[in-house]
């Protein structure tokens, strides 16, 4: 497997290089800034990338659109300080293959180095779950929506839902698909 670091901090590109020696992938170049990252991409062609969210010249997520733009089977593995819900889901929206916190261990980096060799293209997190339940992807959907989104446990039909609710089967079809599309999911479950 051939790596590809890009942090703007030596220290953890040394980290990361020295885990990923020890299992023997080669790290064919490591990148301190946005510029040369692309241009180490072009150059060495990497199986995985480990990407900064926080580079002096650009953020992360620029470099992950265009590598994933130009490749589906390089693995995009992001990795921050910011451990926060909308970064985890903009790096899982932009491309990236995994989402790994600078807080987490070596064997967690390596881990979703691994994943993002393997599928490319799924997207890996711890934190992921809670990103999905959090108040950041709750709030695009209206107070209607969330209610409506909490019901469809239930296992209610459309008919018995929308009794409940005291709306027609048509306005209940009309919020189902504004959350599907907010929630980016084709149906129920």
């Amino acid at each position: 497997m051939k790596l590809l670091i890009v942090d703007d901090h030596q220290i953890v590109r040394e980290g990361i290089a020295n885990i990923a020696r020890r299992e023997n992938i080669e790290i064919v170049a490591e990148a301190a800034n946005k510029e040369s990252a692309i241009a180490a991409i072009a150059t060495h062609n990497p199986d995985v990338i480990t990407i900064d969210l926080s580079l002096p010249d650009g953020s992360g997520l620029e470099i992950v659109k265009w590598a994933r733009k130009n490749s589906q089977s390089v693995g995009l593995v992001v990795i921050s300080i910011l451990d926060d819900d909308s970064n985890l889901l903009a790096s899982m929206n932009a491309g990236a293959s995994a989402f790994v916190s600078k807080t987490s261990s070596l064997d967690d980096i390596l881990a979703a180095i691994y994943s993002a060799r393997k599928s490319p293209l799924s997207f890996t997190s711890k934190g992921l779950i809670r990103a999905v339940n959090s108040r950041a992807f709750k709030a695009t959907l209206t107070t209607r929506e969330l209610e409506i989104l909490s019901l469809l446990p239930t296992g209610l039909s459309g008919e018995e839902l929308s009794t409940k609710l005291f709306i027609t089967e048509a306005t209940l079809k009309s919020h189902l698909n504004a959350i599907y599309r907010k929630l980016q999911v084709r149906n129920r479950s």
